[in-house]
């Protein structure tokens, strides 16, 4: 029996190469598939989250709209009506900002802009002024921003204009914005954050809060 010539041995070992090389061929074609659909995923959550975004914007800015009418006296009683819901009126010094921030990247001439017009809005809610906030505000943990938010919570949300226990939380809430911003400065501010002194207040006003709230 004669022996296989060069040109069979060739051949024969590119099918074998063929048969190793194909589970990892075909493993990277599933690869490839898997990262296209992670990638279609990724982009459907990204839209998914800015829509988001733009609602949570446009919410904080009829907020803003309904503060700024009720200070120069021109609140509607719709505007009473809906300054009771807390989910849209409550505190949010956060989205505040973004809203503003929001409203000023849009204007297209100074009389547009949108943050000067609520500033003024802004620090008595608030209980500090908006360039203070911010530099400051992005510098807390989400539990410290909380007090920033009751307060103007207090201040202005309907439900607490008759609470009894209104002027305690707003003095608790007052008296830790009042001591985060005299501890501006870098190093002072760690330390307030690190004591356990801040922490009973922000414990305090959070059990004074929720126990008004929900009575």
């Amino acid at each position: 029996m004669f022996g296989k010539s060069d040109e069979e041995k060739k051949e024969a070992r590119r099918r074998e190469i063929k048969e190793e090389v194909q589970p990892i061929e075909d493993k990277l074609e599933t690869v490839l598939r898997d990262n296209e659909r992670i990638l279609q995923e990724n982009e459907k959550l990204r839209k998914q989250v800015k829509q988001l975004s733009y609602t949570r914007i446009g919410l904080r800015r009829a907020a803003l709209i309904a503060r700024r009418r009720a200070a120069i006296g021109r609140a509607a009683e719709s505007d009473a009506r809906h300054a009771n819901n807390r989910n849209i009126y409550a505190g949010d010094i956060v989205g505040d900002i973004e809203a503003m921030q929001f409203s000023s990247a849009l204007a297209s001439t100074l009389e547009e802009r949108a943050d000067w017009r609520y500033e003024h809005d802004f620090q008595n809610a608030y209980g500090i002024c908006y360039g203070l906030a911010l530099r400051l505000i992005p510098n807390l943990p989400v539990h410290v921003v909380r007090a920033f938010d009751i307060l103007a919570t207090v201040r202005e949300l309907c439900e607490w204009k008759d609470n009894p226990a209104k002027q305690r939380v707003e003095h608790l809430a007052k008296h830790i914005v009042d001591e985060l911003t005299y501890n501006d400065e870098d190093k002072r501010l760690e330390e307030a954050l690190k004591g356990n002194n801040l922490l009973i207040k922000l414990n305090r006003l959070e059990e004074l809060y929720s126990e008004r709230r929900s009575s």
